[in-house]
């Protein structure tokens, strides 16, 4: 890890390292702590978020980066998915005896794509986030009078007041008590 500096540096410079550091979090799965070391940075990662702060320009170019990384990230796990991991796999029994396993690490390579997947839908939630379907009774939700809606307030009517009538019934019965 570089050691903190003064707020000194050039702004040319500034914008050379984060062009670099940028670079490598668009192609790598590299937050940016591991993007600064890779390049050799000589500043830590607060400097740079405080950098992001003060210049919107930097700040952008970060925000484009972590976009692209997202397919960079997709594909990595096309990758992990599709490259099978061997490994050993040790239990221990309840008689203390131990086995071992060797095989594909499967368990392993779902939580690498796990991770991605949910590092995807935070960087870009309509693309890849969770689909929330707003239906009712299977059909959608448009605002758009029709049939089935008609029908369905209908039957709602007769509901509430059968309702009404039992709630009346009752009350009838406990005052004849």
């Amino acid at each position: 890890m570089g050691a903190p500096i003064s707020t000194t540096i050039p702004y040319e410079e500034r914008v050379r390292i984060f062009e670099q550091t940028c670079m490598v979090i668009a192609t790598s799965s590299l937050g940016v702590a591991g993007a600064l070391r890779e390049i050799g940075s000589p500043i830590v990662d607060t400097t740079f978020f405080s950098w992001r702060l003060k210049h919107p320009e930097l700040d952008q170019m970060y925000a484009r980066a972590k976009e692209e990384q997202t397919e960079y990230l997709a594909n990595e796990m096309l990758e992990i998915a599709d490259t099978p991991t061997t490994g050993v796999t040790i239990t221990t029994k309840p008689d203390g005896s131990r086995e071992e396993r060797e095989g594909d690490m499967f368990q392993h390579r779902r939580l690498q794509i796990d991770t991605r997947k949910w590092i995807m839908a935070k960087l870009k939630p309509r693309k890849y986030g969770e689909k929330i379907d707003v239906t009712t009774n299977g059909e959608s939700v448009n605002g758009a009078p029709d049939a089935s809606k008609e029908a369905r307030a209908l039957e709602l009517m007769k509901i509430v007041e059968h309702v009404e009538q039992r709630a009346l019934s009752e009350r009838a019965k406990s005052l004849l008590e």
